[in-house]
């Protein structure tokens, strides 16, 4: 039933693919600076995109590091790691917690207002 609920919420948004955040520190497998990147993909292109994380607002900019223009949008906050519950060093490449990203997405025609719960991955890219 979460997955149905999940592609609904994907299809009311207009999200090409499930968003994607991951830890985004300067050293492998260290969350010490609290920083996650937020990533999502879009099926046509919107004029702007606004995310919560955690209580954190998050402000995404179109294209990005090998994006695809305005369907990919992509940014970075900070959010406490004791807040989100993460260890000093996190070992492994599985994604174990599970975070709901609120997004307001603003198209030429319409504004899309929902969540989505994504898994947190230990690395960005």
């Amino acid at each position: 039933m979460v997955v149905v609920a999940a592609f609904l919420a994907s299809l009311s948004l207009g999200l090409s693919e499930p968003p994607y955040l991951g830890v985004a520190c300067s050293g492998p497998q260290v969350t010490t600076c609290g920083r996650i990147g937020v990533a999502v993909w879009l099926t046509t292109r919107a004029l702007g995109v606004d995310a919560e994380v955690s209580g954190a607002r998050v402000r995404l900019h179109a294209g990005g590091l090998g994006g695809r223009g305005p369907a990919y949008w992509q940014g970075f906050v900070r959010v406490d790691r004791h807040q989100l519950g993460l260890p000093v060093y996190w070992y492994g490449t599985k994604p174990v917690k599970t975070l709901t990203l609120k997004l307001r997405i603003r198209y030429p025609m319409r504004v899309a207002v929902g969540s989505v719960r994504v898994r947190l991955h230990p690395g960005w890219g």
